[in-house]
This record gives structure tokens, sequence and C-alpha cells, in this order.
């Protein structure tokens, strides 16, 4: 799963994000990320690229933020859950997708503000 992130969210997460080899994946699996701060709590707004799909995150705190590999997934699993997708589907989705990576945004007009 490929994370998009803007230089305010990769400057946050405690990690180095991966050099991007140019290589265009399914959009289905990227995703763009932003970082706000609404009533001076951190807020992850994440945002797919194919279908413009949203989920924010509100309160992430610095332990949540070393573990954002695994929160974004489960994230993105109890959101779809909300929505009753069925769950064999979103595993297959969550399957598909593969491990979280961070890269560098490429694209201004997908960064959710």
């Amino acid at each position: 799963m490929k994370i998009q992130g803007t230089k305010k969210l990769l400057d946050v997460i405690p990690f180095e994000g991966v050099a991007d080899n140019g290589e265009e994946g399914n959009p289905l699996y990227a995703w763009h990320a932003n970082l706000l701060v609404i009533d001076r709590r951190k807020t992850l707004v994440l945002m797919n690229d194919s279908n413009r799909y949203v989920i924010v995150l509100h309160g992430l705190k610095a332990k949540e933020f070393k573990n954002l590999e695994q929160v974004i997934p489960e994230a993105i699993r109890k959101t779809l859950r909300a929505e009753r997708i069925r769950e064999e589907v979103i595993d297959r989705y969550l399957e598909e997708a593969g491990p979280v990576s961070f890269h560098k945004t490429k694209d201004r007009s997908l960064v959710p503000n």
C-alpha cells in the first residue's frame, strides 16, 4: 500500500520515506495523506487516489505515529466494516495492497486539505 505524504507528515513520522521508483501501481491501493492540527490534536487525512474515498484519523499520539504501518491498515479495515463491506472483501483488499510504504506526494491536486 503506497502512502504519499506531504512534507509536513513525512517530517513527523519517525522513519524514512521510500524513494519513488517512478513505477505506477494500481491507484486503488495508493493513498495521499496530509497532517492537520484540529483543536490542538494531530489529524491524519487519507484520501484514496482511485476513488477519492477519505479516512480521517483524529487525535493521533506519538505512539501511533511510530506504528503507522499498522494503524493505517487497521483504520481502513474499521472504516470499511462500518460501511458494511464483507470481511472477505476487506481482507482481499488489504492483502493485495501489500505492506505500507511512505513516499513523497507526486500530484498536488490529490493532497487532501
